[in-house]
Formats: C-alpha cells, sequence, structure tokens
C-alpha cells in the first residue's frame, strides 16, 4: 500500500529488483484503504510511517496490517527509534525536533511501544535490528498470531 504520489517510484524500485510478480501494490491510505480480503497476505511492510501519527492511530494501523496478514504472516516494521529515555540517538533526537515543527501529532517512539504496539495488534515474537547506516532506522518484526 502506497500513497498515489509515491506509488510510481515503489513501483519502479520494485521493477529495477526484479521482483514484480511477488508484489501486489494498493494505492491509498493506510487507514481506509480496502486491502481486499481480510487475512490474505503473508507479508506487511510499514516502512517510515509510524513516526507520523499519535499512538492511538499506530496501534489502529498495527491492528488493520494483522487482520490482513495470514495467521503466522509477518509484518515488517522500519522507523527511527529513539533510546527508551528519547535521549538519544542524536541523528533521532533532531529528527524529532523536525517533527514536531513539520506534523501535528508525529513522534519518535522506543522500540518498548511499537512492542506494545504489536501485543496488543494480535502479533507475537517481536523482534529488534538495528539497521546499519548514519541515521538510527531499525527493523522490528512480528509474527501474526
Amino acid at each position: 500500500m502506497e500513497l498515489p504520489g509515491v506509488i510510481a517510484s515503489t513501483r519502479a524500485a520494485v521493477r529495477r529488483a526484479g521482483l514484480d510478480d511477488q508484489y501486489e501494490f494498493v494505492e491509498g491510505n493506510a487507514f481506509d484503504v480496502d486491502w481486499g480480503e481480510p487475512a490474505s497476505y503473508d507479508l506487511a511492510l510499514v516502512a517510515n510511517l509510524c513516526h507520523l501519527f499519535d499512538g492511538e492511530a499506530n496501534l489502529r494501523l498495527v491492528r488493520r496490517v494483522a487482520e490482513a496478514l495470514r495467521p503466522g504472516g509477518r509484518v515488517a516494521i522500519v522507523d527511527i527509534l529513539p533510546t527508551e529515555r528519547g535521549d538519544g540517538p542524536r541523528p533521532a533526537v533532531l529528527y524529532a525536533l523536525g517533527l514536531v515543527l513539520r506534523t501535528g501529532s508525529g513522534r519518535i517512539y522506543p522500540y518498548s511501544t511499537f512492542r506494545h504496539w504489536l501485543g496488543e495488534g494480535g502479533f507475537e515474537d517481536t523482534r529488534r535490528h538495528n539497521l546499519p547506516g548514519p541515521y538510527p532506522f531499525t527493523l522490528i518484526t512480528g509474527r501474526r498470531r
């Protein structure tokens, strides 16, 4: 699922990787788009999205993703995470400041918050994987119960 203004570049990246036949693209807003039959997907990638919304909206999103996945299906969330105290790393804190300036409810969330959302949303086996690079991107995975 991707917003209309971004889906063209997403399709191009998938095409360049030679993975066209492994993706189904759904254009729209994650909170109200029709994802088709419930429990019909194996994997949902939620990339660079959760920091744009408040906690309630993110929990709602996680629950929608769980409904779309088959039992045992996986969610992969990629986002910028701060420390549990919210005092670092520096690039994450600076990014959080930018969110305050450009969004009404966006903020960065520590891993414990994602773990809570996933547990409440119907996922288990939640894991965290720090990704290499200059920004503190993290991959969080979970399996639908």
